[in-house]
């Protein structure tokens, strides 16, 4: 699921077998490589306290609190406060793209044992 703020900063929700991680990049951020910074990620009444790993113009954060990510489903926005500013990242019909990345990620689960290159054979 992605959504692009005003300010052009795109924001990323993935998963994998570690859970929900938010990545977000801007091509005017100059980051430096292997650091991290400390964020608040904010929706509704939900609160995290995190290190966002860097790399470039871009930062990662696995998202493990249930709280937030339930909280996520419900907000209108996603609030992210750095040392510098605070980034609002708007959250409209997340209940669905949320849902169907976690759909998506079941369901690849138990297609890893198929080849997606090669066509499944057909019996006659």
């Amino acid at each position: 699921m992605r959504r692009e703020t005003e300010e052009g900063v795109n924001a990323r929700f993935t998963r994998d077998s570690e859970g929900l991680d938010l990545s977000m990049s801007s091509p005017k951020w100059k980051l430096g490589r292997n650091r991290s910074y400390p964020v608040e990620l904010t929706a509704g009444t939900s609160v995290l306290s995190a290190d966002v790993a860097a790399s470039g113009n871009g930062v990662s954060v696995p998202i493990q609190d249930d709280r937030l990510h339930k909280s996520l489903k419900l907000a209108d926005s996603l609030a992210v406060k750095g040392e510098g500013s605070t980034i609002q990242v708007a959250l409209d019909k997340s209940v669905a793209g949320l849902e169907r990345l976690e759909n998506c990620y079941m369901k690849n689960l138990s297609s890893t044992e198929t080849n997606s290159f090669v066509a499944p054979s057909r019996k006659i």
